[in-house]
């Protein structure tokens, strides 16, 4: 397989998922911690069309699902694109596009990873955790025990601005020169929210 235009920056994924379940006759009276199996699903999310790479030519890019295990508690990631190779120490890495890359044609979308159980043996709520960037000093790997606890922004919020009322209400105010483009104003003399145009 080809790598991704090397002028792209990526994260790399990584994870360690257990359960906590009563204790059992060992030498400790915490409860005991079992590593997980499961299956992960890793995907594009807030995206509205594929990325154009600047180039000669122009590239088309769309990143795409990506299916991982967890196995003895630990992320693994496919080998070749596809097929997934368990048992590697350390588990293979799973690296993707990064979605704050000033390369891509639009950075206002994240990943999300969707764990599921895969053991019949092993019942516990599936749940999801989204993220856009790396969680570790490196600039790189994303540690997604991390990123649960981080808040995403996966599109720019338009942030309301109060026109301010001239004279006694039945003038119509100016503009306020601070809203900016795609911001929400609102008119307090309508009581009606609208958004700047150019």
């Amino acid at each position: 397989m080809t790598d991704v235009l090397g002028s792209l920056t990526y994260l790399r994924v990584t994870a360690k998922h257990g359960l906590a379940v009563a204790d059992s006759n060992d030498t400790g009276d915490q409860p005991d911690w079992i590593p997980s199996t499961a299956n992960v699903v890793i995907s594009p999310i807030g995206l509205d069309k594929p990325f154009v790479i600047a180039g000669n030519p122009a590239q088309i890019i769309t990143p795409t699902t990506i299916t991982c295990k967890m196995v003895g508690g630990m992320l693994y990631g496919p080998a070749n694109g596809q097929n997934i190779v368990t048992g590697e120490t350390p588990a293979l890495p799973v690296d993707i596009l990064n979605p704050l890359d000033g390369g891509l044609s639009d950075v206002g979308w994240a990943w999300s990873a969707s764990f599921t159980p895969s053991d019949p043996n092993q019942q516990w709520a599936p749940f999801t955790i989204v993220f856009n960037q790396a969680t570790e000093d490196d600039g790189i790997t994303v540690n997604l025990a991390t990123a649960a606890l981080m808040p995403v922004n996966t599109k720019s919020t338009p942030v309301p601005i109060i026109w301010p009322v001239t004279g006694d209400g039945t003038n119509a105010p100016a503009e306020p020169a601070q809203a900016l483009i795609g911001q929400l104003v609102l008119d307090t003399t309508t009581w009606k929210l609208y958004q700047k145009g150019a």
